[in-house]
């Protein structure tokens, strides 16, 4: 094989090497995109799904009967269904919420109306750790629970009995998301400032689940514990941010190997080229 074809083929494997580095770079670009495309799909599915009108069975209306006479009886038409009013949200009272008259008891001297406000963790990607706060303030404080609280969205604020001590649970019912306490579990609320409770939440299955958020007023007179508060949260978690996120991880060093093999295979080009201009013009010598 003469030199000239020798130089012609690494000089066509070297461009090679190089289309099929960029390829590979654009390939991994576009993926890292889908996935994290396909990681909101749940959630934008289980919205949508909510927007479909409820199907509506026709009224039908039964004609008058003729009588036993042969003639034509008028029948009044059925009455109009009654509608029981909708109870307003000041009518609804929360699950386990401490009715006035048990703030009577003995021990609850020291409790009064309060304030409480989180944001739900929603949604969340699978495999994704967030921060979730828990914030309470009696009513006399003048300062929003729900003002700088992490997440996104807008607080959900709820009216709650607190006390000078108080105790907050966080639970998953069916075990879709890992949840980790990063505070105390009992607290004492300071009658001018506020205080909170903080978890990460993890998301390990994708689909919608609920956590059960509860306060209760601590034994302070040796009797069983009060319940002040339940509150069931629920958490879309989507699909696909573990891959997604393995790609992003992985790009930086992928492509600095790639980048490397297009820098070697360029070297090889700008080498070869040099020693074919060098060959054409070295001197050459014959017999006279």
């Amino acid at each position: 094989m003469s030199t000239r074809r020798k130089e012609r083929i690494l000089l066509t494997g070297a461009s090679v090497v190089v289309t099929v580095t960029a390829l590979i770079l654009a390939v991994m670009s576009s993926l890292t995109e889908v996935y994290s495309l396909r990681s909101a799909a749940p959630v934008l599915s289980t919205y949508y799904s909510t927007l479909k009108p409820a199907a509506s069975t026709p009224a039908t209306y039964d004609p008058p009967n003729p009588g036993d006479g042969g003639e034509w009886i008028d029948i009044p038409p059925p009455p109009p269904p009654s509608f029981s009013p909708v109870p307003t949200r000041s009518a609804i009272s929360p699950t386990g919420a401490v009715s006035p008259s048990q703030t009577e008891q003995p021990g609850l001297e020291g409790c009064f109306d309060g304030r409480m406000a989180f944001k739900a963790p929603s949604p969340l990607k699978q495999g994704e750790k967030v921060e979730f706060v828990v914030r309470v303030v009696f009513k006399t404080s003048p300062i929003d629970p729900g003002s700088g609280l992490p997440g996104t969205g807008d607080p959900t604020r709820r009216d709650v009995l607190l006390c000078e001590k108080m105790r907050a649970d966080l639970t998953s019912e069916d075990g879709g998301m890992n949840i980790e306490r990063s505070t105390s579990e009992t607290i004492a609320l300071p009658k001018s400032h506020f205080g909170e409770w903080g978890w990460h939440i993890t998301g390990v299955q994708p689909g919608r689940h609920q956590m059960v958020l509860r306060l209760v007023i601590p034994d302070l007179e040796g009797d069983t514990a009060i319940n002040s508060h339940t509150e069931t949260i629920t958490v879309d978690v989507g699909l696909m941010y573990v891959v997604s996120a393995w790609i992003k991880d992985m790009s930086a060093p992928m492509n600095a190997f790639l980048g490397s093999i297009a820098l070697v295979g360029g070297w090889v080009v700008v080498a070869f080229t040099r020693k074919t201009k060098k060959g054409k013009h070295a001197p050459t010598t014959g017999a006279h």
